[in-house]
């Protein structure tokens, strides 16, 4: 979800470097470098979110009564990380 969003952001600086500076754009935007950006962006991405490998489990939930074919995928936080993720969540102030 969020490589999408950074993949526009740098479409759009690249086009803006091309309308701006037309005569460096062939310097300042080649593949090469474009390519080296790209990686980046996503590495520092992927470490960003490389918790969830570890913070996050998706389990089975069969309803009562049913078998297998019935069952639910419940993605949740393990126990233990919950109240880091709420102080988290407090300490954010965040405003829906």
């Amino acid at each position: 979800m969020q490589i999408a969003s950074w993949t526009l952001i740098l479409l759009t600086s690249e086009r803006l470097i091309s309308v701006w500076m037309p005569f460096k754009c062939k310097q300042l935007c080649s593949r090469r470098r474009i390519i080296i950006v790209w990686t980046v962006i996503s590495l520092l991405l992927f470490g960003a979110n490389m918790h969830f490998f570890f913070t996050v489990d998706i389990f089975v939930v069969v309803p009562e009564g049913g078998n297998i074919t019935d069952a639910d995928l419940l993605c949740t936080c393990y126990d233990q990380f919950v109240p880091f993720f709420m102080q988290f969540v407090r300490s954010a102030k965040l405003h829906y």
